[in-house]
């Protein structure tokens, strides 16, 4: 059960079902059930008919869910680990036999490809993606090999100037997929040929 609509990947409505609460004469309502995809410190758990409900206080996963992925669970005292291969991926405390994980990066939950990522957030390196948890793999990215690309010099050269805004440089760049976080697809760049200051103006 989870209360995040954004993890599903798809959802079928369920009008007025209802989800018995810990009280007798409560009830919680489900507003749809179907797939999730979750993400745990950078691994992907697919949970099918799982059940959307707004007004829970935490998500719940039913241990069997999370026993059809290649995972093991050990048990020791009243703290448990999960693990994928050697990997240890998740770890808590049990308590009222719940296992209540202890997890590092609690919106990593989200699974987006890793382009979604890239474009998102300015193109980063794997390596930055990879420090915040978020999903990075080694495909090239077109706007990345190109931003790594040189121009080759003029064969011309600028005249000489002698104080700063003699000679400014614009530069109209776009239109950039995705926009940028106010909406605009071009961007302006201005550098001084004295100073050498960089301007942007969207």
């Amino acid at each position: 059960m989870f209360n995040i609509r954004s993890i599903f990947t798809k959802l079928t409505p369920t009008p007025g079902e209802k989800i018995p609460a810990s009280s007798s004469s409560s009830s919680l309502l489900s507003e749809g059930r179907n797939t999730v995809e979750i993400m745990i410190n950078n691994n992907e758990f697919v949970l099918e008919n799982c059940q959307y409900i707004p007004r829970l206080f935490k998500n719940l996963i039913c241990l069997l869910d999370l026993c059809n992925n290649p995972i093991t669970i050990s048990k020791k005292i009243n703290r448990f680990t999960l693990s994928k291969g050697n990997e240890n991926i998740m770890h808590g405390e049990i308590i009222n036999k719940l296992m209540m994980a202890m997890l590092n990066q609690p919106s990593s939950y989200l699974i987006l490809k890793h382009s979604n990522w890239n474009e998102g957030i300015g193109h980063p390196s794997n390596s930055i993606l990879k420090s915040q948890g978020l999903l990075h793999n080694n495909d090239p990215c077109t706007v990345c090999v190109k931003a790594k690309s040189t121009m080759l010099p003029f064969k011309e050269h600028f005249e000489e100037v002698h104080h700063p805004l003699d000679c400014l440089h614009p530069d109209l760049v776009g239109p950039i997929n995705p926009s940028s976080a106010s909406g605009h697809k071009y961007f302006l760049t201005i550098m001084d040929q004295f100073t050498h200051s960089n301007s942007l103006v969207c």
